[in-house]
């Protein structure tokens, strides 16, 4: 089959076959795509995942006298019961340098702590902690995530495989041809209004 080695769009672009067969059997990872399952019972038994819920409980419990000593500190630089976010950022700024940091040192907390509990709270409801536990991670979840991600690079490997099989001789390049033929014409019809007019 003699066929030619490029399409020119009537703007001038130009797809050669090469960039073609290359985009053709090259993976591009989507990231609304988890590639993997994200249910914490598909990397953990009920005991792992009870145990690590117990251990993120623990570990927030643990942080409450920092909290309420960090509160004590900041006195009234503390976010107030029923101030809303903007007006408490708004009072954060005209802080000096020395409040903002005690207001700091509340949220770093605090923030801890939320994270802790939602983690435990997905655990609960069969997933993986969706946010970033830091040094706050238990060894065990450490462990069950490094799971799930040989499992999101055995998909991933697979799927790079399967694309880099495709075919791509003369059949599927005047396919795409005539496809890209097809896309030209309709690009360079005009708006649908031009056409209606005419």
């Amino acid at each position: 089959m003699d066929l030619p080695d490029r399409y020119t769009f009537s703007d001038g672009k130009v797809i050669t076959r090469a960039e073609w067969a290359q985009r053709e059997r090259t993976y591009f990872y989507d990231d609304s795509d988890p590639l993997a399952s994200v249910r914490a019972s598909d990397y953990a038994t009920p005991e792992e995942i009870a145990a690590i819920i117990g251990e993120l409980t623990a570990r927030r419990n643990a942080l409450l006298p920092a909290l309420r000593a960090a509160k004590a500190a900041a006195g009234p630089y503390v976010r107030a019961p029923g101030e809303t976010a903007r007006a408490w950022v708004l009072r954060y700024f005209k802080f000096d340098d020395d409040a903002q940091e005690l207001a700091a040192a509340v949220g770093g907390i605090e923030d801890r702590r939320q994270r802790l509990f939602r983690a435990a709270k997905e655990l609960r409801g069969d997933r993986l902690p969706s946010m970033d536990l830091y040094d706050d991670s238990p060894t065990l979840l450490v462990e069950v995530e490094a799971r799930r991600t040989a499992a999101v690079r055995r998909e991933l490997e697979r799927r790079e495989a399967e694309y880099a099989a495709r075919p791509v001789g003369d059949r599927e390049w005047d396919d795409e041809l005539r496809r890209l033929a097809g896309l030209d014409r309709y690009l360079t019809r005009g708006p649908i209004i031009e056409r209606v007019r005419t």
